[in-house]
């Protein structure tokens, strides 16, 4: 029972830090693509104000770009690179990999396939990956509000209940 546990607590944090990584990824690229859209429409509309004799309208536009430029020099977080939103893409694809795995071994755990001592010992193998995974997870993803952490929680307890049916929660 105990070993059933662990294991369950392993499939509801890796379906969590699943969803993490794809919400974050996702929004990531909308900040992305907002950031590459907005730039150069701000450079042309500098330019269209030097043109139009509007000093003031221009040198607003410049300030703004000069400030998003700064912003995506030194505020790397805010602002990741396409490297980044992919690395967290393949840690998304990762952690779906170790739910999986992990409800296999809890399937393979209740059928009597496995013993006691073949499960802990797969599921402490598969925790050494696990881990430094979730450390990847933890250096790009700067901060979650509470609201979206909650609502990762309950989109993974939802999924989880469809699945199981309430078996083990």
């Amino acid at each position: 029972m105990i070993i059933r546990n662990k294991i369950w607590e392993f499939i509801k944090e890796a379906d969590i830090n699943y969803r993490c990584a794809i919400k974050y990824a996702s929004v990531q690229r909308q900040i992305s693509f907002c950031y590459k859209v907005i730039t150069p429409l701000l450079a042309a509309l500098c330019a269209l104000f030097t043109k139009l004799e509007m000093p003031n309208y221009s040198f607003i536009s410049a300030i703004i770009i000069f400030i998003s430029s700064i912003l995506k020099i030194f505020c790397t977080q805010i602002i990741l690179s396409e490297k980044d939103i992919d690395n967290l893409d393949n840690l998304g694809v990762n952690f779906e990999k170790y739910r999986t795995t992990f409800e296999k071994l809890l399937e393979e755990s209740d059928n009597g396939d496995l013993t006691d001592k073949e499960v802990l010992k797969t599921l402490n193998k598969n925790n050494i990956d696990y881990c430094k995974k979730k450390s990847e997870l933890n250096k790009l993803v700067l901060w979650i509000p509470s609201w979206v952490n909650k609502k990762l929680q309950e989109e993974s307890e939802k999924y989880l209940l469809r699945v199981y049916h309430n078996k083990y929660s």
